[in-house]
């Protein structure tokens, strides 16, 4: 590790990994300083640092990356930072979805054998976790912000859920988006395992990718060569692992989400009875396609935490019987139509935010007319109650930033329009 304590270090940043960056760095007794993204500049021009710690939410693109690389100053992510203390084994699950629920069913799987805590971009930062230690194993969910910023993060068990389009308007094509995704295992080695969705990889994302560590698929369509389920059972290369019917939940995203779970607690040498025991205790968060309330027949969804068309879609797949959706928000410069593409019986799309008149237009040019928009989301949602359609799936397929703080901001809200309704 290299030694923080020489030199000032300068955080930019206040969030959540920006303070646990500081806190990290208090605990080991480093000289540094917090600011926020509009200072950094005027800080780096005057003072001399030896590190800048950089959270996530600041784009690689902004000024300070080639001031830092000017004044031969390195510059690390949180994430990074995290990896230089830590002295434990680490978990990396990233994807476009599922890696909250990934990450969070895998901890609760290693805690059977292990001291393990979850952190990176749920929870506390990996950095403040870190440097706090007392732990055998961190579950660290990873982002592909975080990812963007990354060195020598080496983690021992590395998970890609899926890769589907979002962050465009960041990283601004697919091919960067999914070699950002990648990075991941970039330093792994022959020690080490990756555990890749063959469901949720488009194999046009692999075809340059190479990576020096064990490979095992994973897949809910049928038997392969690695983690798989075959009709009502799991399997970890024939060995079984669990039945559908002992799992906590029932959606076939969730299962999806187990197999790449499981695959990883098993190249940390769990047996089928710790699995089974940890996963009887995940609970499925909020505001991922939870239903609220059923008003004389109509069924409500709250599935906030779809903020990509992939996810939205995911959901459509669930719905039994006729869906109005309510879609919109903050753009990302994704594109929005697999949405009207879907098996599922959608007959309305009511639209909010500042992406509204973007997926009216793809519905259209998909052929899809039963299109209305609102300024107001309880216009939104009252508007799909009287649709005549038996479920009101709100699945956005985008951030929250346009109109709420975040996207559990969005799902309360919903939550708490759904149930006035009388």
């Amino acid at each position: 590790m290299k030694n923080l304590k020489v030199g000032r270090i300068l955080v930019v940043g206040r969030g959540i990994s920006g303070m646990g960056a500081a806190k990290a760095l208090a605990n080991i007794g480093a000289r540094f300083e917090v600011v926020n993204e509009n200072e950094a500049v005027a800080r780096i021009n005057d003072y001399g640092y030896s590190h800048i710690v950089v959270s996530p939410g600041i784009n690689t693109s902004h000024e300070l990356f080639n001031l830092a690389k000017n004044k031969n100053t390195e510059i690390i992510g949180e994430i990074e930072l995290g990896y230089m203390l830590n002295k434990g084994k680490i978990a990396a699950v990233t994807g476009t979805n599922g890696k909250t629920t990934v990450s969070r069913m895998l901890a609760l799987m290693l805690q059977q054998r292990f001291s393990t805590v979850l952190c990176g971009n749920v929870g506390k930062s990996f950095s403040e976790i870190a440097a706090a230690g007392g732990y055998d194993v961190a579950v660290v969910e990873v982002s592909s912000f975080q990812l963007e910023t990354v060195k020598s993060f080496h983690p021992d068990v590395a998970v890609i859920t899926n890769i589907a389009e979002d962050h465009l308007d960041r990283h601004k094509n697919m091919m960067i988006y999914a070699g950002i995704k990648k990075k991941i295992a970039e330093n792994q080695t022959a020690d080490d395992t990756l555990i890749l969705s063959q469901d949720g990889i488009p194999i046009k994302y692999l075809t340059d990718f190479s990576p020096k560590s064990r490979i095992v698929f994973g897949c809910a369509r049928g038997r392969i060569d690695g983690a798989y389920s075959d009709g009502d059972n799991f399997y970890y290369y024939g060995e079984p692992i669990a039945t559908k019917k002992g799992l906590p939940f029932c959606e076939t995203y969730n299962y999806e989400n187990f197999i790449m779970a499981y695959a990883a607690a098993k190249s940390f040498g769990l047996t089928a009875e710790e699995i089974r025991r940890g996963i009887k205790n995940f609970k499925p968060e909020k505001h991922r396609l939870a239903m609220v309330r059923e008003i004389n027949g109509v069924k409500f969804y709250d599935d906030s935490k779809g903020t990509n068309a992939a996810a939205t879609v995911a959901a459509l797949s669930q719905m039994q019987g006729s869906v109005c959706l309510i879609a919109g928000g903050s753009d990302k410069n994704c594109g929005y139509e697999k949405i009207f593409s879907t098996k599922a019986d959608l007959r309305q799309i009511n639209l909010i935010g500042e992406s509204r008149f973007k997926i009216r237009e793809t519905a259209y040019f998909e052929g899809f007319s039963n299109v209305k928009l609102f300024d107001r989301l309880e216009d939104a949602v009252l508007n799909a109650y009287e649709s005549g359609c038996r479920n009101v799936l709100f699945s956005p397929a985008c951030a929250s930033f346009d109109m709420f703080e975040n996207y559990v901001a969005r799902g309360e809200r919903f939550t708490e329009i759904v149930n006035e309704i009388v």
